[in-house]
């Protein structure tokens, strides 16, 4: 007679072992034995990509020029390498007007020449441009210092003052004089302000300092400086997300300005716009206006009255409407009490002239930033003889620095200095692009929210049927004003995902996740890691979904306690005014993070990178969880990411670790990935292989030319002169080796997210890439590379749109050790009444798209003995039970009795769900 053992239930499941310590596999508390992690988010065969779109900046946005403005508006746009300032000015004296930028960061380095548009009877345009070599510039101004009839330039650069003498041909990279200024000057500004014959030069220095280099025969020299005779306000200069690249403060400039025949200086000294005169070299103040926030400062005949008025542009706060003035100009200079205002947001700067030729002049706005967006429209006004101001024209600017009229034989030009383009804060969209029979379609996708996401993880999270969406928002572009959303999971449902149907997961600053079941409580868990923020989070499942209030913490420095609570998002995360928001940064800089069982003990560990620190870290887990007490440190400098995988096939997990940059190198973004090899005595560095790589903060491994060793591919992020350049694909060799000789190159953009899966369900693994920016500008394109018989080639690209993207799911497709598709559960060992022979096995399981379960049987006498029997399948020794079936193998018999099973899904895009699994037996003969 025949007798069943069933196992069905979280009960019953749990007391199993779960392969690589449950890595991708656990069962639920509705006892549904499943795979963890999702590819094909929409279940229909095809495994899809989603984009943690982090930001859409432009951080060298094109100069806008306008050709016959108003009438005609013929837009010309001119390249840069990230301006920071500019003039517009009549270098030759030919009557046609030439542009100059001072660049200060082209979204990779400082270490950018100016350029020089040179003009010609039909304006400026991009037929004539020089290089000059005036790294990280923040200003240029253009001067006759010497009473020669020739402008100089001078550009504010490296902080010191960098002199280009006007020569035969106009200016040569080499003829050249530096000033040395200790790295303060930032702004500067020239005129003849003594009225001597000779410009002189104005220089607002960062520590508040404001200085005047006198002209002479001999032209500007230090030994001819006077110094102001107060402290300004310092120049703030905001840094950016970008490295080295300064943000554009609305702060004021030092002008000249004309006004009843006399030349002033305009400063603010205790937020007043005061002007000074320079009458025989001695600064005088001549008056001041009481108006709080004044930035610039433009002397034109705005009325047509044949007399100079005064325009006074004030900045408060970017995010409002603010009146600025036109005072108007006596033979004197103004009358403080007569002026009229117009409207203006986040001004910068402003022109005058007649642009349209209509006898009438306009005034022409600057807008930068408001806050939210870089990209604003800027006002033109009309100003009418009788001191009307009226609003006729907005052109869209990017965080606009300068604006200046040019003027040629034959033309009028708008010239519109951009700095940066896109949005401020990082709240841009999160692509999720549908894959299918076609291939990938940009128009095919899902628009979800992110606050500068990086990292993602797609998964089942509540046990439904459907696949969820968890999304790490680091929020770097707004933490300095006050702004971190925390992280978003996205629930999934049959119409795919949507932006308000989310569960918002309060952490700081998030970089990084790892899921799993951490607790083998049924209930898949969360961990969370962000920059500055010492503090790992662990957000526990439960029957009610995560609890938000009582997430487990792990306090990485071991020099803080642990009731220590991250620093909420300020303006000091970046710029601490005190110690209290000072952090040990080899324990606050967590980037990329990964579970994994590394030590075969049947417990997940938490790979933890840290971008500044010396070492990574290794939280083992075991029964009591994790814990900074049971930590690891491997000497792996400027880490951000890891993968797991076995690479020599010897049954241990080698784990490999990006590392970010190399900071004890000339160029540190030449960094290294480092294989450490796994075994019975865990991880040292004298068991170590380094491959070279460029800041490569994203890891995928597979077996891309299925030869049966796998290969591993690495981003390159930045090389410290260049974003745009070749990642790197690593040929596995027989015997673990891994080389530089063995090695294809992959032109990407920033690339900083890879994920290895077969989208055309070819048998031939290809590959996603993220790429962060595109020359410049992170309003770019990210990468299918489809592979094929003949490799990977770049005709077989698909571009996807992006902004900025920070990764792709941090966790590989498949079995973490090998790749394959199948993740193995074995059940505990059955002591049956008697020794029994097998007649059947059965399984309750449903099988979403491209999935199934296979199941293999061992039998033994003796509890000893089983766990060197032999697995059975239908065709006896090593092979599988496909389907549920009768079994007549007089071999599968014995007192005890386990089985295996193997959750199989093609790229990992689904998960068969394991209810029930049912073994008969009776009793031998």
């Amino acid at each position: 007679m025949r007798k069943k053992w069933v196992e069905k239930g979280f009960e019953d499941f749990i007391g199993g072992t779960f392969g690589n310590g449950g890595q991708n596999l656990y069962v639920s508390r509705k006892g549904r034995l499943q795979r963890i992690f999702r590819y094909d988010f929409n279940q229909d065969g095809y495994a899809d990509v989603a984009f943690a779109n982090s930001q859409d900046m432009g951080e060298r946005p094109d100069i806008t020029v306008v050709s016959e403005p108003i009438r005609k508006d013929e837009f010309l746009y001119l390249p840069t390498q990230g301006a920071y300032g500019g003039l517009v000015s009549d270098l030759f004296g030919d009557g046609n007007d030439s542009l100059v930028l001072a660049h200060q960061n082209n979204g990779t380095h400082t270490d950018v020449p100016a350029f020089v548009y040179y003009g010609s009877d039909d304006g400026i345009s991009l037929r004539y441009r020089i290089e000059l070599p005036a790294s990280n510039a923040t200003d240029v101004a253009a001067g006759d210092f010497s009473g020669r009839g020739k402008k100089d330039l001078v550009f504010a650069t490296e902080g010191n003052l960098r002199i280009f003498f006007c020569k035969e041909q106009g200016y040569y990279e080499t003829a050249f004089k530096d000033m040395e200024l200790h790295g303060k000057a930032v702004f500067v500004e020239a005129r003849d302000l003594d009225r001597d014959g000779y410009d002189d030069l104005c220089v607002r220095c960062a520590d508040g300092t404001v200085l005047i280099l006198w002209g002479s025969e001999e032209g500007l020299s230090l030994d001819r400086m006077t110094v102001f005779d107060f402290l300004a306000s310092p120049v703030r200069l905001g840094a950016g997300s970008t490295e080295a690249r300064l943000l554009w403060n609305n702060t004021w400039r030092p002008c000249f300005v004309e006004l009843g025949n006399t030349v002033y200086l305009y400063v603010v000294k205790d937020n007043k716009a005061c002007f000074y005169t320079g009458h025989n070299k001695e600064l005088t103040l001549s008056f001041s206006l009481d108006i709080p926030g004044s930035v610039y400062a433009l002397s034109a005949d705005c009325f047509r009255r044949n007399e100079n008025d005064l325009v006074l542009c004030i900045c408060n706060d970017i995010e409002k409407e603010e009146q600025s003035y036109i005072f108007k100009g006596t033979k004197e200079g103004i009358n403080p009490g007569e002026y009229v205002t117009f409207l203006a947001q986040s001004l910068r700067s402003v022109c005058v002239g007649d642009i349209d030729n209509d006898g009438l002049k306009e005034l022409v706005l600057c807008s930068g930033n408001n806050g939210i967006t870089y990209t604003v429209n800027t006002p033109v006004y009309k100003l009418h003889k009788d001191r009307r101001i009226e609003k006729i024209k907005e052109y869209t600017v990017h965080d606009c620095v300068d604006v200046y009229i040019a003027d040629s034989k034959n033309k009028k030009q708008i010239v519109f200095v951009n700095h940066e383009s896109g949005r401020v804060r990082g709240d841009v969209d999160l692509f999720v692009y549908y894959n299918g029979p076609d291939g990938f379609d940009p128009e095919r996708r899902d628009v979800l929210s992110t606050w500068a996401g990086v990292d993602l993880i797609c998964c089942d999270f509540f046990d439904r049927g459907v696949h969820d969406l968890f999304l790490c928002n680091c929020a770097e572009n707004s933490v300095s004003q006050g702004i971190d959303p925390g992280c978003y999971l996205y629930h999934g449902g049959p119409d795919g995902f949507k932006k308000d149907r989310k569960t918002v997961f309060p952490t700081y600053r998030a970089h990084g996740c790892a899921v799993g079941d951490f607790r083998k409580s049924g209930y898949l868990d969360i961990a969370v890691g962000g920059f500055h923020n010492p503090v790992i989070k662990i957000f526990k499942g439960g029957e009610n979904g995560f609890d938000l209030e009582n997430p487990q913490k792990i306090v990485l420095d071991p020099k803080l306690d642990d009731s220590y609570e991250p620093v909420p998002p300020s303006k000091d995360i970046f710029s601490p005014s005190d110690n209290k928001a000072r952090l040990d940064t080899e324990y606050c800089e967590v980037r990329f993070m990964l579970a994994a069982d590394l030590n075969n003990d049947g417990y997940l560990d938490l790979c933890v990178s840290q971008i500044l620190g010396d070492h990574f870290m290794i939280l083992w887990g075991g029964p009591d969880g994790f814990s900074k007490d049971n930590v690891t440190y491997l000497p792996v400098v400027n880490s951000v990411c890891a993968q797991v995988a076995d690479l020599n096939k010897d049954g241990w997990p080698d784990l490999i670790v990006g590392g970010f940059m190399y900071k004890s190198k000339n160029w540190k973004k030449d960094s290294c990935v480092s294989i450490f090899w796994g075994g019975p005595d865990g991880f040292d560095k004298r068991r170590c292989t380094q491959l070279p790589g460029h800041a490569s903060n994203s890891i995928t491994v597979a077996d891309f030319n299925n030869d049966g060793i796998l290969d591993i591919f690495i981003t390159s992020y930045n090389s410290g002169r260049d974003r745009d350049l070749d990642a790197y694909l690593y040929w596995g060799q027989p015997g673990g080796i891994y080389s530089e000789k063995h090695r294809k190159r992959f032109f990407t953009h920033s690339s900083c997210g890879s994920l290895a899966l077969d989208f055309n369900n070819d048998g031939l693994i290809d590959l996603a890439v993220a790429n962060h920016k595109t020359y410049g500008d992170h309003k770019g394109y990210s990468q299918i590379w489809y592979n094929s018989e003949e490799g990977f080639k770049e005709e077989n690209i698909v571009w996807l749109p992006t902004y900025g993207p920070h990764g792709l799911m941090a966790v590989d497709a498949g079995n973490i050790m090998d790749r394959s598709e199948e993740e193995i559960y074995i059940s505990k060992v059955k002591e049956l009444d008697v020794k029994s022979r097998i007649c059947s096995v059965n399984w309750e399981a449903e099988l979403p798209p491209l999935t199934w379960v296979k199941c293999r049987i061992r039998c033994a006498d003796t509890k000893e003995e089983i766990e060197s029997a032999p697995w059975m399948g239908k065709n006896g020794l090593n092979s599988w039970f496909e389907s549920p079936c009768e079994i007549h193998d007089q071999a599968l018999s014995g007192r005890y009795v386990q089985y295996m099973l193997a959750l199989g899904a093609k790229n990992g895009g689904n998960s068969p769900y394991v209810t029930s699994v049912t073994i008969e037996y009776e009793a031998s003969l």
